[in-house]
């Protein structure tokens, strides 16, 4: 069959020549393909860029010059969960388009950026936003001067965009070299930037971008230096609003260039490009340096479900797709290489929704004998843990005082599974100016067993010289730093008039149930109790012992923390003790029940089925 295209208003609807999917027996092991796909026309296209949809499947973004104009053209193509060819487009108009950077939006669209020839020679960026089905909502062009192009793209919260790249912004104090804009839904500039002369220092080149934890963005790239006549890699912090607070440069005797970045989890970024991997610390420092064999060559940096590194991009020695994966030690776990019996490349990793690892790029091994395809690979990963984070604060709204304070919240952990998982769970805090602050409450490592739930109570100190103003505290569950599998969430209010802009000290946090259990080893007197029948269906008897007179309660709690019942409420002596407790209203699931005197705490976990 020949390529044909069709004009639609302007977007050019690309018929596949051929495409082919692969997949591999269900005994997969991590490392082996899941799937294999390579698609597009009678010449060449390209995947530089991978996004997931909301239904499961991934947007590619790249170049083709299969059909249209005779130059290259911006290219997307939209695959299903196991490599299925939906829709392939091409945007642009006379002279060459390219997108090297794709990105879901807050309303389900997709950002493919890039670059677009100008008539007087040179680029600008180009950028397009379209819809579930690849039609164009916008376009439009952004920057001064030529030499623009955008390289990555980054989604924010509130539905605003940041293209990152080369270009020059209007301002005339500031050169042209990397180049940050900040685009509201419809792509009209929020605010512009550009970045070149620093010093020693000029920053010629910006290939992606990563939040960072006070609220701002690290923009990673390459620089020139004269000390060694060569490139080395470059890195730029920026505030909230796109003003460069540093600019680094990393490297040695020979040419190291930065193609992909991502947080750290402690403030930093990882950067990484050609054989080299290096860590950054908050503060623009160089802390950690690994070095691979000269045959490797990766684009890309991605974060595994247990919480480690991938690196993408090609074997130069068999020259087929390379996925490495590498302990945040920098230690190889295992490496993989995926194509056919010529030159096929990994431009782009993610983690999907399972756990499995994605590659985007490019093959010369299958499709057109004489063309490159884009290749995309689904590689087996490790499952993402079924579990479940809840915080639930135990006296909601939570106001803190001028003087500061302490709030009680509730944690639980239920894990999903049919075995016993080993978790992270940490917190953090976000401050009244965006910037993330912690953990604050471990890293901690607990096991769940299999179906179960851990519950506990924890004390949060929010120092008198915290600034006032609205807080998000967040717990996390997870591999720490890097892999969140669930996080739970509320707010509070900080009281005053204090402004201090920094993270301050003081934040301690407390487990309650580690601070009773460690009285409790004191004293051979704790209190003790069964719950019958348990299983129940409505009704059941929680008989217990109270080993000294006190004021006892006896709580029920849900899986979220959220106290629904309070059975008992007052003094009593030592004793036992036998309540009923009545779930006809209550939904089937897993509940616990709270027995508390003084320094002595029992919990029990109740399951209802009806």
């Amino acid at each position: 069959m020949e390529g044909e295209m069709r004009l639609l208003n302007g977007i050019k609807t690309v018929v596949m020549v051929g495409m082919a999917s692969l997949a591999c027996p269900a005994w997969a092991v991590q490392g082996d393909i899941v799937w294999s796909s390579f698609f597009g026309g009678d010449s060449t296209e390209e995947a530089r860029a991978i996004t997931p949809t909301r239904d499961g499947g991934y947007v590619l973004a790249g170049f083709t010059n299969s059909f249209g104009s005779s130059g290259f053209d911006m290219y997307a193509a939209r695959i299903n969960s196991t490599g299925g060819v939906l829709w392939q487009r091409a945007y642009g108009g006379a002279g060459t388009q390219h997108a090297y950077a794709v990105t879901v939006t807050e309303d389900s669209c997709f950002i493919v950026a890039g670059n677009a020839s100008l008539p007087t020679n040179g680029y600008t960026m180009y950028v397009v936003k379209i819809d579930e089905q690849g039609d164009v909502l916008w376009e439009h062009t952004y920057g001064i001067n030529n030499g623009g192009v955008a390289r990555a793209v980054l989604a924010c919260e509130d539905g605003s965009v940041l293209l990152a790249g080369n270009g020059r912004s209007p301002h005339p104090t500031e050169w042209g070299g990397m180049y940050l804009v900040k685009i509201d839904p419809d792509g009209n500039v929020i605010w512009e930037h550009s970045y070149g002369i620093s010093g020693d220092i000029w920053a010629e080149a910006c290939y992606d971008i990563a939040p960072s934890d006070d609220g701002g963005y690290h923009l990673g790239g390459y620089r020139w230096t004269t000390e060694n006549w060569s490139h080395d890699m470059a890195l730029v912090k920026v505030n909230t609003q796109g003003e460069m607070l540093w600019m680094n440069g990393y490297g040695g005797a020979y040419d190291q260039l930065c193609y992909g970045i991502i947080p750290s989890g402690d403030g930093g970024v990882w950067m990484v490009g050609g054989s080299d991997l290096f860590k950054v610390n908050s503060q623009g420092q160089l802390v950690l340096t690994y070095i691979y064999p000269t045959n490797n060559y990766f684009y890309d940096i991605g974060i595994s479900t247990d919480g480690n590194l991938l690196l993408a991009g090609y074997e130069q020695w068999y020259g087929d797709c390379k996925l490495t994966k590498i302990t945040l030690q920098g230690d190889i776990l295992w490496q993989g290489q995926y194509g056919g019996g010529n030159i096929d490349k990994a431009w782009a990793v993610m983690c999907n929704s399972v756990g499995n690892y994605l590659l985007a790029g490019s093959t010369f091994s299958f499709g057109n004998p004489v063309t490159v395809n884009v290749y995309a690979v689904c590689v087996e990963g490790i499952a993402i843990p079924s579990v479940e984070v809840s915080a639930v604060p135990d006296t909601p709204p939570v106001i803190i005082p001028t003087g500061g304070g302490v709030f009680t919240f509730t944690s639980t952990l239920t894990n999903n599974d049919s075995t016993a998982v080993s978790i992270d769970i940490w917190s953090k805090v976000r401050l009244p100016n965006q910037a993330l602050y912690g953990p604050l409450l471990g890293p901690a490592e607990v096991t769940v067993p299999a179906g179960g739930a851990l519950l506990r109570m924890r004390n949060q100190t929010v120092p008198a010289s915290a600034p006032s103003g609205d807080y998000w505290y967040q717990v996390y569950a997870g591999a720490y730093p890097l892999a969140v599998w669930d996080s739970s969430g509320f707010s509070f209010t900080k009281m005053g008039s204090y402004n201090t802009t920094g993270p301050v000290d003081g934040w301690t946090c407390c487990d309650l149930e580690t601070d009773i259990s460690a009285q409790a080893t004191q004293s051979e007197e704790t209190i003790t109790g069964c719950i019958r029948p348990n299983p129940f269906n409505s009704r059941a008897l929680i008989r217990y012992t109270v080993p000294s007179a006190g004021f006892v309660t006896v709580s029920v709690f849900d899986l979220n923390g959220r106290q629904i019942n309070r059975i008992v409420n007052e003094w009593k002596g030592s004793g036992e003790y036998l309540n009923e407790f009545y779930g006809g209203n209550l939904p089937s699931g897993i509940y616990f029940v709270e027995i508390r005197e003084g320094n002595h705490r029992l919990m029990e976990k109740l399951v209802l089925l009806k």
